[in-house]
């Protein structure tokens, strides 16, 4: 049986963590081997420190934020968990 979160189970957290978080930024990527690299929302910057991994994970190697497509709207949009993950689910 799945742990439910604000009416949320552990499948639809799981379903959320897979949606690409390139599709959640409104700017062109760089490529770098098999990573996408931008510029970082989080603080401003010039040349692009802000890397998309292949496994879905994100790092900025300028101001150190990281984590998965639930942990970028939770950052950027100052989302709640349980919202960031609804709203991932109704992207799908």
């Amino acid at each position: 049986m799945s742990r439910r979160c604000d009416n949320l189970t552990e499948t639809d957290i799981e379903i959320a963590r897979e949606s690409r978080i390139e599709n959640l930024i409104n700017e062109n990527p760089r490529r770098m081997g098999g990573n996408l690299v931008f510029c970082c929302p989080f603080h401003d910057e010039k040349s692009p420190s802000f890397t998309v991994f292949q496994d879905n994970h994100f790092h900025c190697f300028g101001c150190g934020q990281h984590g998965d497509s639930i942990d970028f709207l939770m950052l950027r949009d100052k989302m709640p968990f349980p919202q960031a993950v609804k709203f991932l689910l109704g992207a799908k």
